[in-house]
């Protein structure tokens, strides 16, 4: 029996890891803010590049974000998500956390997503390729990918589109990697990376501050095990239902009632706005 009324939230910053930090619906990149300094927009140009050229990969990201309640107290929870990226079109994504347990499958022709706590999945067709996927899921179900920013055709020209300032903080360890440690301001969020000094020019972590939400809450990655070389078969990208799984149907966005800040996760802001 199918219920119209659910609908999945994929939670990372729901990204995932910068899914938070960024708007699939503008398609246009802004000018590019003069308060950016060229050496902090050099090295976020250079990593789009590098994740930009790769034509597979998979990565893990373990988060933990803040959900604030009455009085500004904030509790802190946790996730890890597991990603595998073929492009132009598949996408595997598991995400393993405190208050969701989900798993999403992209084939090239649809979007599948599991809920394991309560045991039930929808399906969708899809457009033919990530990007145009993830617009589609975001703009039609409000679903948003967990490391989405990383996987699309042009990282940088989403990361940058809304950026008010940026700033090279200095060179700093992630877990003993040397790093280019990055921050940058937009109107209603404030966002750091770290990325790998070096030839592979990934991030190693990010940290989101929503500070016009109230107390400020954050969302934090540690991005690990990145492998560029995968072995990835149609088979990992293939949804299967289990067996005892009850099949339900994507919630259209107009149809969704807005999610109160940090309803899910980190981000107590409007994305809608971002």
């Amino acid at each position: 029996m199918k219920h119209p009324f659910f609908f999945f939230v994929f939670a990372f910053v729901n990204i995932g890891i910068f899914q938070h930090t960024f708007s699939y619906a503008q398609q246009t990149v802004q000018e590019k803010s003069p308060s950016v300094e060229p050496v902090a927009d050099t090295l976020l140009m250079q990593m789009s590049e590098y994740l930009k050229s790769a034509e597979r990969f998979t990565v893990r990201s373990q988060a933990t974000f803040e959900k604030v309640f009455s009085g500004n107290q904030k509790i802190q929870y946790g996730e890890t998500v597991q990603a595998s990226v073929r492009r132009p079109d598949r996408l595997h994504v598991d995400i393993q956390g405190d208050l969701i347990n989900h798993r999403f499958r992209y084939d090239g022709k649809k979007i599948s997503m599991l809920d394991t706590n309560m045991n039930i999945y929808a399906a969708a067709d899809a457009p033919a390729d990530i990007d145009s996927m993830l617009r589609f899921a975001a703009q039609h179900f409000g679903i948003t990918a967990p490391l989405a920013d990383l996987v699309i055709t042009d990282p940088y020209a989403n990361l940058i589109q809304n950026v008010t300032s940026g700033t090279y903080v200095g060179l700093h360890t992630v877990h003993g990697i040397p790093c280019h440690h990055l921050a940058f301001t937009q109107e209603n969020l404030d966002w750091q990376i770290w990325i790998e000094d070096g030839r592979t020019q990934v991030p190693r972590k990010l940290v989101i501050t929503y500070k016009l939400a109230e107390g400020a809450p954050q969302y934090t990655a540690l991005l690990s095990d990145w492998n560029f070389s995968p072995h990835l078969p149609d088979s990992v990208f293939t949804f299967i239902a289990p067996e005892d799984a009850e099949e339900t149907e994507f919630l259209p966005l107009e149809k969704k009632v807005p999610e109160k800040i940090g309803s899910s996760h980190a981000a107590d802001t409007d994305h809608s706005s971002q």
